[in-house]
């Protein structure tokens, strides 16, 4: 039970030590082409 309490810790601080630094926006971009690709109106 204590390592899934770690795992979920760190998971949390990796995602907003993420989401600081700006590597949001560069996922978010690259998930929307991904979906505009799939369903045929991307580039």
């Amino acid at each position: 039970m204590k390592a899934r309490i770690a795992v979920a810790i760190a998971a949390l601080l990796f995602i907003a030590y993420g989401a600081i630094s700006g590597d949001i926006d560069d996922t978010w971009r690259k998930a929307s082409q991904i979906c505009l690709e799939c369903i045929g109106i991307g580039r």
